[in-house]
């Protein structure tokens, strides 16, 4: 069992929650109802906890660089959880975050944890791909996917891991995940390249949303 060394909660994450998380994280990912992805690098689960639906997400640390790295530089839990807030405050949808946990485990390898709230939906890949997904619906989709993008990249921001399967489709909005690799680049030319590799990835993955690359030339000036 990791030995919790800082935990970070929303205002409003529910006490039960807090202590559940706190005490045994891994314990609820082992007992999770539905597991997106086991891998050397995370773990992703869903689970209900105190009638809250959330999705847990455990990162490792599985080779010394990057045990090294994270010595000295926050975790890939903890940048999620400020990136999420910065997506937040630019008006861009993300799953609600609830907890951002900090741990070590008995070998002493850092390891970090993510729970935000659940969003039901298709990743944006499969939602293009729908084919009863009504057309009208796909191009107001890809709208709002194109005005969030540009949106962040209008402040300086590049998600940096932007494919169809980091976007969730819920009730027409998109949902921005995975925002460990969310970084402010404040140089003009680094801000430019990383504009255009965020919209390479997002366009390879999604080729739908290039109906919308006029715009986001305009707009991104990529």
């Amino acid at each position: 069992m990791p030995h919790v060394l800082r935990t970070t909660w929303a205002a409003d994450t529910p006490a039960a929650l807090r202590e559940v998380l706190a005490r045994a994280p891994d314990g609820r990912l082992d007992s999770a109802d539905q597991t997106f992805r086991t891998h050397r690098r995370s773990t992703v689960a869903r689970m209900h906890i105190d009638g809250i639906d959330l999705v847990l997400k455990r990162f490792n640390a599985p080779d010394v660089p990057t045990r090294l790295r994270r010595l000295i530089s926050p975790s890939p839990a903890r940048r999620a959880w400020r990136n999420a807030f910065v997506l937040q405050r630019l008006g861009i949808a993300t799953p609600r975050p609830l907890a951002c946990i900090q741990a070590l485990t008995q070998t002493l390898r850092p390891v970090s944890y993510l729970a935000v709230e659940h969003v039901p939906g298709l990743s944006a890949e499969a939602f293009f791909l729908d084919p009863d997904s009504p057309v009208d619906l796909k191009q107001a989709v890809a709208a709002r996917i194109v005005e969030s993008v540009c949106r962040l990249h209008g402040a300086g921001y590049i998600h940096g891991d932007l494919k169809g399967r980091n976007i969730i489709i819920h009730e027409a909005t998109p949902y921005f995940i995975d925002l460990d690799s969310v970084r402010r680049r404040m140089l003009p030319p680094n801000r430019r390249r990383g504009t255009c590799k965020d919209l390479a990835r997002l366009f390879s993955t999604v080729p739908a949303i290039r109906e919308q690359i006029d715009t986001l030339e305009d707009k991104a000036a990529c």
